[in-house]
């Protein structure tokens, strides 16, 4: 096999199986009340066996299987997700975990856009666009697709982003020569789709309200639970000792508001390489959850993180 067909494999491969091994849903809190910014009980779940389905392209059950390197309508990837989804009969399966009237939040990997002249912008690898570092946006209209026809769907579903390479069209400070921002660019190698198109097309559908919200701009929250607060930040519940304390600022963090305030997070990143550990999988993706701004800093670039992790 060609280095080119390993590559789309390896891609189809991953988009297989991004559904149920990154959809980690967490719980915050019971809806009508007060979120409790630090739990008293906060910390590591205890250790479970996650459930993980892996469907390739070419599964005989899917409607209209294709080998791993073939090029993907949106309707065969809807349908390897949605045979993901099914495959989980657990009792936190999605159908289960979510409730009626939740808010949902979904949380992409959208670090880079389509390059700007000269890529002065840094939006891909050598003037070419990265796409390695995009969530499939088939992959998410899916999901959304599976919430709100689900037979008690969710009130609000939001997809929301803090992209770390571009920002947000109605940033003042952005340079006139950016047309496009990580919502509004349409990608071709994954169905032409933007998010934008995705919300369009699902908004008000059986009563769900479908938005947007870019976490680059959203309100934090210190740990006093005040808004846009000055006082300490959250600390990291760790009484598990699960052995990433080191790793973390100690003071903890500024959080968004819309993840502390939603009912289900739902993770849907690339399955990453890295090129210290190797591999990152899921876990930098919150890197876009990062409220640099808390910090001063007045760009979207993530590098801070890494002087307070």
């Amino acid at each position: 096999m060609s280095r080119k067909a390993r590559r789309k494999s390896g891609l189809a491969l991953c988009l297989a199986a991004v559904v149920l091994v990154a959809l980690d849903l967490f719980l915050a809190g019971d809806r009508g009340q007060r979120k409790a910014f630090i739990p008293r009980d906060a910390g590591a779940l205890p250790p479970k066996k996650s459930v993980v389905a892996i469907v390739r392209s070419d599964d005989p059950e899917l409607p209209d299987p294709s080998p791993p390197d073939a090029i993907l309508t949106y309707e065969q990837v809807d349908a390897i997700v949605k045979r993901a989804i099914s495959l989980d009969t657990s009792e936190r399966r999605l159908d289960k975990v979510i409730e009626p009237g939740d808010w949902v939040v979904i949380k992409p990997n959208i670090v880079t856009c389509t390059p700007i002249r000269d890529n002065y912008l840094g939006m891909g690898n050598n003037g070419e666009r990265h796409k390695g570092q995009v969530t499939d946006l088939r992959v998410v209209k899916s999901v959304i697709d599976y919430l709100v026809h689900m037979e008690h769907p969710p009130r609000r579903i939001t997809i929301a982003e803090g992209g770390a390479e571009w920002r947000n069209l109605s940033d003042p400070r952005r340079d006139p020569r950016q047309t496009e921002d990580g919502w509004t660019v349409h990608w071709p190698e994954f169905g032409n789709l933007s998010y934008v198109d995705i919300v369009d097309e699902f908004d008000g559908v059986n009563g769900v309200k479908v938005d947007i919200v870019d976490l680059n701009y959203d309100d934090w929250v210190d740990a006093n639970g005040v808004i846009r607060g000055n006082g300490p930040p959250i600390p990291v519940p760790d009484p598990n000792h699960t052995g990433i304390t080191w790793l973390q600022r100690p003071e903890g963090y500024y959080v968004s508001k819309t993840l502390l305030e939603c009912d289900k997070l739902i993770n849907i990143p690339v399955m990453k390489t890295h090129d210290i550990p190797g591999v990152t999988l899921i876990f930098k993706n919150y890197v876009g959850t990062f409220m640099q701004r808390a910090y001063g800093q007045t760009d979207n670039s993530k590098m801070l993180l890494h002087k307070y992790a």
